[in-house]
């Protein structure tokens, strides 16, 4: 089974038979190479901006997000179990935190990548 993907810059990810077609996006983001990379393998891409102006409807997989995307990533995680809706994976790079705020990986898999600038993320393999 493939995994959808959202990267937060934020990236979302879903099996491309299931989804309608991808539509470009005007988004200048470093994980833009991981989504064509995922394009090319037959995923479904979406990338959004830290705002989450574009996902919020989407049903990820798989949710990668950088910075402020990563905390969107988090947000966005809680947002889908509070929906009693799938449960995706979380990938982070250097998550922000949002006034001081830390977040707790909200799902059952959590991985939290950080330099010694940024925190760890409770519940989540750091």
């Amino acid at each position: 089974m493939k995994f959808a993907l959202a990267l937060a810059a934020a990236l979302i990810a879903t099996p491309a038979a299931a989804q309608s077609p991808v539509k470009p996006t005007a988004l200048l983001t470093p994980l833009a190479a991981l989504a064509n990379d995922l394009r090319r393998q037959g995923w479904r891409v979406v990338i959004d901006s830290h705002l989450g102006l574009f996902t919020k409807s989407e049903e990820p997989v798989l949710i990668v997000g950088h910075s402020a995307g990563g905390a969107r990533a988090y947000m966005f995680g809680k947002k889908m179990v509070e929906e009693a809706k799938f449960h995706p994976a979380i990938i982070t790079l250097d998550a922000a935190t949002v006034w001081g705020d830390v977040y707790r990986c909200p799902v059952e898999s959590c991985i939290n990548i950080h330099t010694l600038t940024y925190p760890k993320i409770p519940g989540s393999y750091n």
